[in-house]
């Protein structure tokens, strides 16, 4: 009965904590489309970020390198907080987001216009026999980056536009380099020569040269009719 009576209680805590969290968030949703009118002329950052301050409950966080390029006219009747932020920091370098009751503002990171990207890919496979070399490496030098061919001898590799190289190697195989300006899908397919910097190995040994013999036991007779026993040694070095 104990348990059951805790199990309820702590229900109905969780209960109560969830509505409150969907209360919150209802009220954090009706903040930023709530209808607001606000004028800025010639306006700073500080100067724009104290006045929506003033006409609603949210409070700004940013820092120091969060600059506007050029100041900060507006004129807005009955338009939502999200579309004033929006038209406000049209064209600067400032991004921001919701965070409770905080507006958090960035520095907007200004991308390079090169950042299109193009996929290269290709078969690899071995020059003379034309069969496809599987778990070849591909690597580019400059962006780090890497693959290697699948089991049909296929491999595609996506890269910034701009310089690429390139460079394609397998187990005894002679690596290949290709560099050049990429600026559209490419399809490379690469023939791979088999490396010849394999040397004859030649293994000798040190033979010791050992004194082999034996001994002969052998007998001459004297001439006082005895016999004098004397022992030979025939051996070969």
């Amino acid at each position: 009965m104990k348990q059951a009576f805790q199990f309820i209680t702590h229900s109905k805590k969780n209960i109560f904590l969830c509505l409150c969290s969907l209360i919150f968030l209802n009220i954090q949703a009706q903040n930023q489309d709530k209808l607001l009118t606000i004028t800025v002329k010639n306006g700073t950052l500080k100067e724009f970020v104290k006045q929506i301050e003033n006409i609603t409950s949210y409070s700004f966080i940013y820092g120091e390198e969060v600059k506007t390029i050029h100041k900060i006219n507006l004129n807005a009747k009955q338009v939502p907080l999200r579309d004033i932020l929006n038209k406000a920091f049209w064209h600067q370098p400032i991004n921001y987001h919701f965070k409770g009751q905080y507006i958090i503002l960035q520095h907007k990171i200004k991308t390079e216009a090169n950042t299109k990207t193009f996929t290269i890919s290709g078969h690899i496979s071995d020059n003379t026999s034309s069969e496809t070399l599987i778990g070849a490496n591909v690597t580019e030098n400059i962006q780090h980056l890497g693959t290697a061919t699948n089991a049909y001898g296929y491999y595609t590799i996506t890269l910034p536009k701009g310089k690429t190289d390139l460079h394609f190697s397998y187990l005894g195989y002679a690596t290949k380099q290709c560099s050049f300006i990429l600026h559209r899908d490419t399809i490379m397919n690469i023939k791979m020569q088999e490396s010849n910097q394999l040397q004859e190995v030649v293994i000798t040994s040190k033979k010791s040269r050992r004194r082999i013999g034996s001994y002969t036991n052998g007998s001459q007779r004297n001439t006082d009719g005895t016999n004098k026993k004397h022992t030979e040694y025939a051996g070969r070095g």
